[in-house]
């Protein structure tokens, strides 16, 4: 900032402040991009050690990967059942 004109000075701390905000959206971008793709292969590394032969697997409802799809399944409210009202003759 020292190398500035005084009348730049203001437009250059908001140059500043927009490049030291744009480069932190990015660091924070891959760093949450990385840490994703690890856990997804803890996550199966994991996986492997609890079910290696993968016949617990086979227990799942169709349609679900994990434990806390078959949880979500559960939670799920049921639709209400159905009756047909029969209107009688008279």
């Amino acid at each position: 900032m020292g190398s500035v004109n005084e009348e730049e000075t203001a437009s250059a701390a908001g140059l500043i402040n927009f490049v030291r905000t744009l480069s932190g959206a990015f660091a924070t971008s891959l760093v949450t991009t990385s840490w994703q793709n690890r856990s997804v292969i803890a996550h199966a590394e994991l996986a492997n050690v609890a079910d290696p032969t993968g016949q617990l697997a086979a227990y799942l409802p169709p349609g679900t990967t994990g434990p806390r799809d078959v949880q979500q399944s559960r939670d799920e409210p049921k639709p209400p059942a159905r009756f047909v009202r029969r209107h009688s003759e008279h």
